[in-house]
């Protein structure tokens, strides 16, 4: 028997948040019909997308911080760079 819309939230938060395996899920919802093999399959399905996505987010994680390093040392240098020259003088001149 498939699995409905509905079906597949209960069992993608209950697996996530609560940890329920596929016989805890059988044992809580025996009038669903569910099987072994089918909740097995769909937890696999859930476990992939969940490693997928932690690995999509590390990736952007690791883009973002070298984008802010990059735009940090390029303000160090150019504060660097005016302070040098005399762009920025301290103090006011009358």
């Amino acid at each position: 028997m498939g699995f409905s819309d509905k079906d597949r939230i209960l069992v993608a938060n209950l697996y996530i948040f609560k940890g329920y395996g596929a016989k805890k899920l059988i044992k809580e919802f025996p009038n669903k019909g569910w099987g072994l093999r089918g909740l097995n399959k769909l937890s696999e399905k859930l476990r992939e997308k969940l490693v997928r996505r932690q690995d999509e987010a590390a990736a952007f994680d690791h883009k973002l911080h070298e984008s802010t390093t990059t735009l940090t040392l390029s303000c160090f240098y150019i504060c660097n760079i005016h302070t040098q020259t005399g762009y920025y003088k301290k103090g006011i001149s009358r």
